[in-house]
């Protein structure tokens, strides 16, 4: 298995020394330390970000789990998210038939099958390797055969931001208290949404990492 990097951005600030910031995701710590940190009042919610803070968790840590960032010394913003981790595409088949909104060729269909491989074919949809082998798949099937080409080797070079649709925090709250989201309380992306989490007090949240579903595939060329 491999890591996948996270990124934290958003603003800290401290009349004197640095904010210390400890993330925990599923009840296991995954950063406690100081961040950069500026001795400038805020002058309202903040509208820029930085990075703040880094930590890694292997591929397999998907699904809703619990997060929690707690913060001492000052107070943090916390902005948008990064990551990398996001599976290649096994091949380009975006210049083939379906692409165009027809049908894979025969000879194109047989492609697909020896590249892909039979046991990611068919774990999207039984037999689907023996219909491409066989010159039979359609465009109905298009959406499996793309699902097992985006199982290619882990990116860990790309960071893509992560938004609501894959990176939601469901009842975010401060303390115990809810904090309203932009859209349904669960999208805190936007700026005027980024939650402010003071001196002492813990941030809380569901946090669905669904990196299969929804991030962006990087294509092959």
């Amino acid at each position: 298995m491999a890591n996948r990097t996270f990124k934290m951005f958003g603003s800290a600030y401290a009349a004197s020394g640095d904010v210390t910031v400890t993330v925990t995701v599923d009840g296991i710590q995954r950063y406690n330390s100081t961040v950069t940190t500026s001795d400038t009042p805020r002058d309202g919610q903040p509208t820029t970000q930085s990075e703040l803070l880094s930590f890694t968790m292997d591929e397999t840590v998907t699904g809703d789990k619990s997060l929690s960032v707690a913060v001492s010394g000052g107070e943090l913003t916390m902005g948008n998210w990064q990551c990398n981790g996001a599976h290649n595409e096994i091949m380009d088949i975006h210049t083939m038939g379906a692409n165009n909104g027809g049908t894979f060729s025969s000879a194109e269909q047989n492609t697909i099958a020896t590249t892909i491989g039979e046991t990611k074919l068919n774990a999207q949809q039984a037999g689907l390797y023996a219909k491409l082998t066989g010159g039979t798949a359609t465009s109905d099937d298009g959406d499996d055969i793309q699902a097992a080409n985006n199982t290619g080797a882990l990116n860990t070079t790309d960071y893509v931001w992560l938004t609501e649709a894959n990176d939601k925090k469901t009842n975010p709250q401060i303390d115990g208290v809810a904090v309203e989201g932009g859209m349904g309380d669960d999208n805190l992306d936007s700026a005027q949404w980024w939650p402010i989490i003071g001196d002492g007090e813990t941030f809380t949240a569901t946090w669905s990492i669904t990196p299969t579903d929804n991030w962006p595939h990087k294509k092959v060329t």
